[in-house]
């Protein structure tokens, strides 16, 4: 909490941008710890007891603890892959002036020049 009212005292008074990237740094780190928590405790091993096991009690049975966890950490990685690419739309110099859903609706994202193409070489 101490870093976190420092980084809030620089924004405000020394440096503009830095809280930005504090709470992206914030939100990529729980969710990656969030991602890798689902994985290990109901994908990799799920015991009586975890909320996967609990589900698949209650729904009568017809899907398995560890199928249940692999579907909460398709749904975790699809949010993680989401919220990466609002905050690159939000971080770009096309939202700079605007409110966060003037950005979001207004914004187009070209993933052209990431050149995909030559790191994956789809050739």
């Amino acid at each position: 909490s101490i870093f976190t009212f420092g980084c809030i005292f620089i924004e405000w008074f020394v440096f503009t941008p830095i809280l930005n990237y504090v709470v992206l740094y914030f939100g990529v780190f729980f969710s990656f710890i969030a991602v890798s928590d689902i994985f290990d405790h109901t994908v990799v091993g799920s015991r009586p007891g975890s909320d996967a096991y609990a589900l698949y009690e209650e729904s009568m049975r017809c899907c398995l603890p560890r199928c249940v966890g692999f579907q909460w950490f398709i749904v975790a990685v699809l949010l993680q892959i989401g919220g990466f690419v609002l905050g690159y739309m939000l971080l770009s110099a096309e939202c700079e002036g605007r409110g966060w859903i003037e950005c979001i609706f207004h914004t187009k994202v070209d993933f052209g020049d990431w050149n995909f193409d030559e790191i994956f070489d789809f050739k």
